[in-house]
């Protein structure tokens, strides 16, 4: 038995393409399952980011939330929340900062309004058009929230208040670690785990507790946070479009996706 693990940002999809899925994706993905593999998806994102459209595919797992959530089937394997102290140490200083703090969860993104303009507002109004009623307030006694990405503003090289972007980023970073948090710095953004966690963590963990260590293991994938991903599998596949840092720890580069790359 193979199993196959995919990333979807990029890799299933991009987010701001009308063409969504291709239809060559789908029927592949449920070629593979016909013929007694597994299609296990592993992303960023939480459980409550991953649209019904995608989980309508059937796919026979999930590895969400950077490692922190991992089901197979009807049943949840695993599931990691935030500390509700980090939760609120977190919130305390990015409000300080003048950044967003985005804390996520398998039901709800907490997220609360900016009170300034500027990239983080359009962030804001993004989750609120995208994820409608999943968004909500920031609430420090919710019971799901198991990753946190912090937006930042950067249409400038200083910030509001004049604090330059890299001294916001490393004090966010600061914390975070000193609360055992891995900290990806994603440029506009620090995506923030518990440092246990993770993509290849989360595969390594899933195939522990699924029994299937022995299995023959694959990925598609097309970003740098994808690299641990590939290293934990046996055969690592980057899209046409990947990052070179990705593509030069993969086994195999494929077309891009919209040109049938799975």
């Amino acid at each position: 038995m193979k199993i196959v693990f995919f990333d979807i940002d990029g890799t299933l999809y991009y987010r701001g393409d009308r063409r969504k899925i291709p239809g060559s994706t789908v029927e592949a993905i449920r070629q593979l399952q016909a013929d007694g593999n597994l299609a296990v998806i592993c992303t960023g994102r939480c459980m409550s980011c991953i649209e019904p459209y995608i989980q309508n595919i059937g796919f026979d797992g999930y590895i969400a939330g950077c490692g922190t959530h991992i089901i197979y089937g009807s049943s949840e394997l695993w599931y990691q929340v935030l500390s509700r102290e980090f939760i609120r140490q977190m919130d305390r200083l990015c409000k300080e900062e003048h950044m967003m703090p985005v804390f996520e969860g398998s039901r709800f993104l907490y997220v609360d309004e900016p009170d300034h303009p500027g990239e983080t507002r359009e962030f804001y109004d993004f989750y609120r058009r995208f994820y409608k009623d999943r968004v909500r307030s920031v609430d420090y006694e919710a019971d799901d929230i198991c990753k946190l990405t912090v937006r930042l503003d950067q249409e400038s090289t200083y910030g509001i208040l004049g604090e330059s972007v890299p001294v916001k980023k490393k004090r966010a970073a600061l914390l975070a670690e000193a609360a055992g948090m891995e900290v990806l710095d994603k440029g506009s953004s620090l995506e923030i785990f518990p440092a246990d966690c993770g993509k290849g963590k989360g595969i390594r963990r899933f195939l522990t507790l699924t029994g299937y260590l022995d299995a023959d293991t694959y990925a598609f994938g097309d970003g740098i946070n994808d690299i641990t991903m590939m290293e934990q599998v046996d055969y690592g596949v980057a899209l046409g479009h990947a990052d070179p840092e990705l593509v030069r720890v993969c086994f195999y580069e494929t077309d891009d996706l919209y040109e049938d790359g799975i």
